[in-house]
Order: structure tokens, then sequence, then C-alpha cells
């Protein structure tokens, strides 16, 4: 119990763990917006016939605040994705998997420093601006194409690399078996070093495991996040609600990513 304490503190201290905490709440109150029937009775207005009801404008200003502190606590995240995307450029022999995390780190980190910039404006603080309400909003709109693109370079690195940690259990599994046959033909004093690499290929292949499903949490968690800026420029014709609930998803995956990180 002291242990699973401490992981529920460690969550609620980490700055990305609290960010898609809130992401949660803010797609479980636009889920909830548009399809009013979700709303509590308390909340619910007495005539069916206004459009916003009391209940409506409460959750839609709970996600705008949402919306926004989640805004603020990223608001110097980019230049860890400039710092990953550097590192991941500098670093020698590189593969397709390396150029794919490298353009999608760039992307977040420009997709992130527009963020940012534009983050005081929206606030909508008088006599406390950059660039002015609306053209804020224009370069939050075009910067929706930047998350877009690094989102599909995202999907596609965690396509790669799960089909790369897919062929390495056979390569192992065949040298594997060579060995066991040599150690067969030198006798028997070789079998205790033969149970021994047979345990060290089995722990590689549970890291493979847990390797091959975290990439796949990812890539489904970007490809669940990939529906937001398509839909945001036009490119999806859904409504609000399938959106939130996508994002609900996708904040369920990379949340429990953040808490087997507290772990």
């Amino acid at each position: 119990m002291a242990e699973y304490f401490e992981k529920v503190v460690a969550f609620g201290t980490d700055s990305v763990a609290l960010e898609r905490l809130m992401r949660l709440i803010q797609s479980v109150c636009s889920i909830t917006v548009s399809y009013g029937i979700l709303i509590p009775p308390p909340l619910s207005s007495a005539t069916p016939t206004v459009q916003n009801t009391t209940g409506e404008l409460a959750l839609r200003e709970l996600t705008d605040i949402l919306h926004l502190t989640r805004r603020a606590i990223r608001l110097f995240w980019c230049f860890g994705s400039f710092k990953s995307s550097c590192d991941a450029y500098g670093a020698p022999g590189k593969n397709i998997e390396a150029w794919l995390s490298i353009l999608a780190d760039s992307l977040f980190g420009l997709f992130g420093f527009m963020e940012s910039i534009t983050l005081l404006d929206l606030l909508k603080l008088d006599k406390l601006s950059i660039f002015g309400f609306e053209e804020a909003v224009r370069i939050d709109g075009q910067s929706q194409s930047l998350w877009l693109c690094a989102l599909t370079c995202s999907l596609l690195r965690y396509g790669v690399n799960i089909l790369h940690n897919h062929a390495k259990p056979a390569v192992l599994g065949a040298a594997n078996d060579d060995k066991s046959a040599d150690a067969g033909e030198q006798g028997e004093s070789k079998d205790a070093s033969v149970v021994a690499e047979r345990k060290q290929q089995e722990g590689l292949a549970k890291e493979r495991s847990r390797i091959i499903w975290g990439s796949r949490r990812k890539a489904l968690a970007d490809a669940l996040d990939i529906i937001i800026p398509a839909w945001k420029m036009g490119l999806l014709k859904v409504d609000l609600g399938f959106v939130s609930i996508a994002m609900l998803f996708s904040s369920i995956l990379t949340g429990y990513a953040a808490w087997e990180r507290c772990g």
C-alpha cells in the first residue's frame, strides 16, 4: 500500500502525468458537452429548448481553463523536443527509424514553440498581448499542420520500431539453436553455459516484448491524436464528440505510460 501511495504521489507531482490527467478530464468534459444527455441533472437547464444550458456553459468554461492550463504546463516542452532531435542527429549510424525520430521531434518542437508564443494572447489579458487574439488564433490554427506532420512521422517511427523488433527473435532463436548444437558436440561440460545463455535470451525476449508493447501503445496513441489536427484543419469530417472520444483514449494510453514511469 505504501508503494502504491508513493507512486500516486510521484504521478501527481510529475508535470507530464499532471498534463495527461488534465487532458483526460478535458476530453470527458468535451464528450459530455457533445452528448448533452450525459450532463448531470443538477447542471441541466430547466428549459430543454435552450441550446446553451447552464451545465454546458460550465463544462465549456472548464474545458477552456483546462486547455490553457495544459498549454502553460507545456510552455517549455518545445526545448526538450529540440534537444531530443539534436541528440538523435548527432548520434552515429542513423537508420530510417532515427531519421523519422529526428523529423518528428523537430516538428513537435516547432508545434510546441508556436503554442508557447500564442499562450499570452489566448489568455485575453487586458493590455498584455503580443500578436492579438485574432492573430494568435490564426497562428494556432496554422500550427495544426505541424502537429499533424509530427504525429505522422512519430507513428511511422514506432511502426518501423515494431517491425525491427519483431524481426529480432527469429535471428536470436536461430543463433541460440546453433549454439546449443555446438554445445552438444563439445560435451556435457558446456551444459551450464548453454542454460545460462538460454536464460539470457529469455530475458532479452521479455525485454523485446516490453519494447514492442510500448511502441504499439505509442503508435495507437499517435493514430488517435492524428484525428484532432485533421479535424481542426477540415481534413476529417466528424463531430466533436468523436474527436473527444479519440482524445480520451489517447490520453489513457499516454497517461498509463506516465504512470509506469512513475513506478
